[in-house]
């Protein structure tokens, strides 16, 4: 499906490839993503790696290169979404319909549900990395009903809407300790109650390694895993405990960041410990 997808870019006479020119018309651009959308349709048949390698292709174009050609399409068209994060232009393809009104009839598994989750975390991703809040058209909490069932992709997807509600806390202007407690009892009852299938296989800390050998059970297993590393991070970098002044700021900072690093270190590891290229990487 990828290489169909890639066909299309060049059947159309407009390129795929951020390193060429962009799109030339606002109408290339749409019917580009017409075209990629119905070829991923066409391909919900449960081959899990070309539909979730295809969605990545049409879910995320960076254009962060030096280029003031960014197309500007019209929000009404319920297409994509163009934008700029701290300078950076950003182009997010997104299939907006159900990335802002997730339906719980979406079977999981079709290509409705990857896309939904596929956007949840391209919009997080720029969110971390740009240290920018969320999309508006994103809704955490809506997309909770479509996180019913027990398998190891649902409770993944489960800490991926946590994190969502990390990085909304952590961009709020008035962070209460309520809403921080909350947050923190989510991550540690997630762990505690975790499927057997999320304790790691191997586990190993070689005295000279910068970080931990740590093997899984799968590859939904380690992006769980990962994103509940990354949300004990966000929460230790803004805990509004900390004191603001003296020794006792100094001391607890030192505490935080030491507990940060151990949680970086996990991270690190869960992706060093997969294959060398990898999506854990990101």
């Amino acid at each position: 499906m990828c290489q169909e997808i890639l066909e299309i870019g060049d059947s159309t006479e407009f390129p795929f490839s951020p390193h060429q020119t962009w799109f030339k018309t606002q109408r290339q651009q749409i019917e580009f993503i017409d075209q990629t959308l119905e070829v991923a349709r066409s391909y919900d048949d449960g081959q899990d790696d070309d539909i979730v390698a295809a969605n990545h292709d049409v879910l995320q174009i960076d254009v962060a290169e030096e280029t003031d050609e960014l197309p500007a399409v019209d929000r009404a068209l319920n297409t994509s979404l163009v934008s700029e994060v701290n300078g950076s232009n950003l182009v997010r393809v997104i299939w907006s319909a159900p990335v802002t009104s997730p339906q719980t009839t979406a079977e999981p598994g079709s290509i409705d549900d990857k896309v939904l989750w596929a956007g949840l975390w391209q919009e997080l991703y720029i969110s971390v990395m740009h240290q920018a809040p969320l999309s508006s058209d994103v809704d955490v909490h809506t997309m909770h009903k479509l996180t019913q069932g027990a398998d190891d992709r649902t409770w993944t997807n489960r800490m991926l809407l946590h994190l969502a509600d990390a990085v909304t806390y952590c961009h709020a202007e008035e962070r209460s300790t309520a809403t921080y407690d909350r947050l923190a009892s989510y991550s540690s009852t997630w762990m505690e109650a975790r499927p057997p299938s999320f304790d790691p296989v191997y586990v190993r800390a070689s005295p000279g390694t910068m970080f931990p050998e740590i093997w899984l059970l799968n590859n939904v297993v380690a992006a769980g895993l990962q994103y509940y590393h990354l949300v004990k991070i966000l929460l230790l970098a803004h805990n509004p405990r900390v004191p603001l002044l003296g020794a006792a700021q100094r001391s607890a900072k030192e505490r935080g960041d030491a507990l940060i690093r151990e949680d970086v270190r996990t991270i690190c590891g869960i992706a060093e410990s997969m294959d060398g290229v990898h999506p854990a990487h990101l």
